[in-house]
């Protein structure tokens, strides 16, 4: 039996997609292709069956990609998209039993994130401050002192400048 549509409905995106597809010639295969998708994916933007597609953000993506692959219009295709409906989320809080909650007199502790991050940053400038103190008690234990590279002042030595004087015209006696 035939279904009779009027002139006000449009079809569905699957229709659409379908039309376009068999009028370029091309197979369900070569639409996954270039699609990046299974064939039973492309299948089942088709007959509109999304049971077995993730979530409709993707399925609007797929349906957008199709699209735009047989160059329609991709807000005409969506918008003929009816939303699928699904069953409600549940809470997204984690059910717990009254005496975990309040009878056991403990706390379950959440990991905090500011806690590693001091340990972090402890550690590190412990570690700077060791590496210092290495490098001034090696300093410190090779004798190395300041005023040999200041000037020998300190030390009561003349560190002004000092002249070799060697004799030009000397004879040598030769034997």
């Amino acid at each position: 039996m035939a279904t009779e549509s009027t002139g006000d409905e449009t079809p569905s995106p699957g229709e659409q997609l379908r039309k376009a597809r068999t009028g370029y010639g091309w197979s369900l295969e070569d639409v996954a292709a270039n699609l990046n998708l299974d064939v039973d994916v492309v299948r089942a933007l088709e007959s509109g069956d999304y049971a077995g597609l993730p979530e409709p953000a993707f399925i609007r993506g797929y349906l957008r990609a199709y699209a735009r692959l047989m160059e329609i219009d991709d807000v005409q295709v969506l918008s003929s998209e009816k939303p699928p409906v699904h069953p409600p989320l549940g809470s997204v809080v984690p059910v717990m039993g009254s005496g975990e909650l309040l009878g056991s007199g403990k706390r379950k502790r959440w990991p905090s994130f500011g806690q590693k991050e001091k340990s972090t940053r402890y550690r590190s400038i412990i570690i700077v401050l060791l590496a210092i103190a290495i490098i001034l008690g090696a300093w410190w234990y090779s004798g190395i002192r300041l005023s040999n590279f200041i000037g020998g002042a300190e030390n009561g030595t003349d560190s002004g400048p000092k002249t070799i004087s060697v004799p030009l015209n000397s004879t040598a006696t030769g034997g």
